[in-house]
């Protein structure tokens, strides 16, 4: 029988893969296996808000990536997709979470929950009102990744790729407009991320390096040069060799714990060398396109 853990773990992964679809309680309580006329206290104890607030928060959030990262989509599509009603009640839910309007937040966004990290103090406002919420997705990736472990990691050889690419420079929490900035040139020189893959190239720990030393490369495959360009975007090579690759499922907040397997556990025990080459992430799934917990990175660790 599934521990009372697994059993809120399926709850949370139906909510996170039909955000966009009418949720009934009555069938999270079946998922659950709990009787529907007790679902709402256990969840609301469990998780730490009613069920009907964090389904709405989960919405919201991932209305504030489409905001900024699907700039096709407009905001009464985003808000039909988070299933209001209407655009102006989405505004004022919107608003009263990210304390911006839509519109302001898709032109400049004050506040990203998803970089939460514990050297930064990004999220004053948010803070109080995430923080059940953040702990229960949590539980749900710990659950998700229990039966993966250094076993999961694999020897591979990586191919010669030649990238297009922005380097973020300064702190973390400013990586959604480089990020945007990427998306814009994307755009304008036809590399979408169904024609080419996605990259970051990871130069160091966020939360042991001062903001102004802080570097994190946005990437793109291609095979053309870049010329010079308005948008500061270059050509970089990541040089063929062997890497070690571990497939890192769920949100980027949790990636700390997929690096603390391969650096803290895998390579001390592993007799492998770290080659002089920055750590190598490739975005084959995305949110929004997929639901968060099915996000999928692969991680490759540069070895001699």
């Amino acid at each position: 029988m599934a521990t009372y853990q697994q059993r809120f773990a399926l709850v949370l992964e139906y909510i996170d893969k039909n955000l966009e679809d009418q949720i009934n309680i009555d069938q999270l309580s079946k998922i659950a296996c709990f009787s529907h006329f007790h679902f709402h206290r256990q969840f609301s104890a469990y998780i730490g808000q009613p069920v009907h607030q964090f389904i709405q928060q989960s919405r919201l959030n991932k209305a504030a990536f489409q905001l900024v990262y699907r700039q096709q989509l407009t905001v009464g599509e985003i808000a039909e997709k988070a299933v209001f009603s209407n655009s102006e009640s989405f505004s004022r839910a919107f608003k009263q979470m990210f304390n911006q309007t839509p519109s302001q937040y898709r032109k400049k966004p004050a506040l990203q929950p998803w970089l939460e990290n514990d050297h930064g103090n990004l999220l004053n406002t948010l803070q109080n009102k995430q923080a059940q919420q953040r702990k229960a997705r949590e539980n749900m990736y710990n659950q998700a990744t229990s039966t993966r472990n250094d076993n999961s990691i694999s020897i591979v050889n990586f191919p010669h790729t030649t990238l297009a690419v922005y380097s973020h420079v300064g702190s973390p929490s400013k990586i959604m407009a480089s990020v945007q900035h990427f998306i814009a040139w994307r755009k304008a020189y036809h590399t979408p991320p169904s024609h080419s893959k996605t990259y970051n190239l990871v130069y160091n720990d966020p939360s042991h390096t001062l903001d102004d030393d802080f570097r994190f490369d946005i990437c793109a495959q291609t095979e053309k040069p870049i010329d010079k360009n308005e948008y500061g975007v270059f050509n970089l090579t990541i040089p063929a060799g062997r890497c070690a690759k571990y497939r890192h499922i769920g949100s980027d907040r949790f990636l700390a714990k997929s690096f603390d397997l391969l650096y803290g556990q895998w390579l001390p025990q592993s007799g492998e060398q770290l080659r002089d080459f920055p750590c190598i992430l490739e975005r084959v799934k995305m949110f929004p396109d997929v639901a968060e917990s099915e996000t999928i990175i692969d991680i490759y660790l540069p070895l001699l």
